[in-house]
């Protein structure tokens, strides 16, 4: 097994070949119609996406958002009595080599550099047949599963032809979305599911 120890991990803005891999690695990982390129470069563009590189060669990649904590749950149109507390989303994981340290290195790497602006930090993750996507990788973390939002991308697959690489078309995984509070110096703001 190739050793992943001299992982580096940038912000990129500019560099085209960077991203033109780094996005083949999200295909690879979550289907090719997961995320379309160009919502892909905005992520990047807005300086919300990190690349893990080892040796010249691009190994992973996560895209991440600075929300609050009722705008994260819009997006998933779950209602309830959110506060408007600074979250860090950990939206999207995608590494070349599985079980490599590369997903752990990025995630602290995003944790390490903005937990800091926020109260708390939520991750929804995929789960298909095969399991919870990256779960035992968030738990280490000190992230616990909070809300399940079944057959999230049912009615994408069916209308947008959105193929699932797991279920193929329709899709009937779901997400799982983790959480974990941070504290600051403000008042801890807490999850009131």
């Amino acid at each position: 097994m190739e050793n992943y120890n001299d992982i580096k991990i940038l912000s990129i803005q500019n560099e085209k070949t960077l991203i033109d891999e780094a996005y083949k690695i999200l295909q690879d990982n979550l289907g090719k119609s997961y995320i379309n390129f160009d919502k892909y470069c905005f992520y990047v563009k807005n300086n919300q996406t990190l690349v893990s590189i080892n040796k010249n060669e691009v190994v992973g990649t996560l895209i991440f958002e600075l929300t609050t904590e009722k705008s994260f749950f819009d997006k998933y149109n779950i209602k309830n009595n959110f506060d408007k507390c600074k979250i860090l989303n950990i939206q999207t994981l995608a590494v070349k080599y599985h079980s490599s340290g590369i997903g752990t290195e990025l995630i602290d790497y995003c944790i390490a550099h903005y937990s800091r602006l926020v109260e708390k930090i939520y991750a929804p993750l995929w789960k298909s047949i095969n399991g919870i996507n990256a779960s035992r990788l968030f738990q280490k973390f000190g992230f616990n599963p909070i809300i399940t939002i079944d057959n999230y991308w049912y009615k994408d697959s069916i209308g947008k032809k959105n193929y699932c690489p797991v279920c193929n078309s329709p899709c009937t995984c779901s997400i799982i979305i983790y959480y974990k509070a941070v504290k600051s110096n403000n008042n801890l703001c807490l999850y009131k599911g």
